[in-house]
């Protein structure tokens, strides 16, 4: 509804030749303007990697919009996804969106309103609205790394915006059987993470709960492991 910036941040030596997995990132409520893709309120690589294109979201006023059917956030995402598509060499089967906070309630939302776009979301610390207060879900699978501090009271785990409430819609969209967990097998220490085995490889359910922590963004380890898990998905 608005003008709006964004950031991109390219591999470094960047080949227009070759296609490049793209990582958005979303920010938490509040923080200042980000100068960089990677600084984008979860960069998951360092500046100037040479890895994959990352874009910085950049939100109105001071939080991405969370509901409404007619949510600004979603074509905001798709102009912004259009436009880098139409400049740079993205890999649109490796399309995925990070974030943190407010960021992490964008995720979840573009996961969900965007299936069979974005190929993966990493969440840390987000919410969801209710169905009632959400564009229509897609209902298509999307991969998942979904990280909620164990003491978080800003966005609880449970409620009904919740991010348990997200995971189970996720564990269903993914047609994932049964509930039976192990724990993750990409190196989290401070994660503690488990993932869901009944969910088909391609699309991987990954439940994060970090004793002791807060209102978290998972810290580095976390995000070292979102690209880990990101680069070895399997084909659809």
């Amino acid at each position: 509804w608005t003008n709006r910036v964004y950031y991109v941040d390219l591999p470094s030596g960047y080949d227009p030749t070759k296609a490049y997995p793209i990582m958005f990132g979303g920010a938490g409520c509040g923080g200042a303007p980000n100068t960089n893709g990677s600084s984008g309120g979860f960069g998951v690589l360092p500046a100037n990697n040479t890895q994959a294109i990352q874009v910085g979201l950049s939100y109105v006023d001071s939080c991405f919009a969370q509901g409404g059917a007619d949510n600004p956030e979603l074509p905001y995402f798709d102009a912004v996804l259009k436009e880098v598509e139409s400049n740079y060499c993205i890999d649109k089967g490796r399309v995925f969106v990070g974030g943190y906070s407010s960021g992490g309630w964008l995720a979840y939302m573009l996961a969900f309103a965007r299936g069979g776009v974005v190929r993966g979301i990493s969440v840390a610390a987000g919410g969801i609205a209710t169905e009632t207060g959400r564009p229509p879900d897609t209902k298509l699978p999307v991969a998942g790394l979904l990280l909620t501090g164990a003491i978080d009271t800003t966005n609880p785990a449970s409620g009904p915006t919740g991010s348990d409430v997200a995971m189970n819609l996720m564990l269903q969209y993914n047609h994932c059987t049964g509930t039976d967990t192990v724990p993750w097998e990409i190196a989290c220490p401070s994660c503690a993470c488990v993932r869901y085995t009944g969910c088909p490889a391609a699309y991987p359910v990954v439940r994060c709960h970090p004793p002791g922590q807060g209102h978290t963004d998972g810290g580095g380890d976390f995000k070292t492991a979102i690209w880990k898990t990101w680069m070895t998905l399997p084909q659809p």
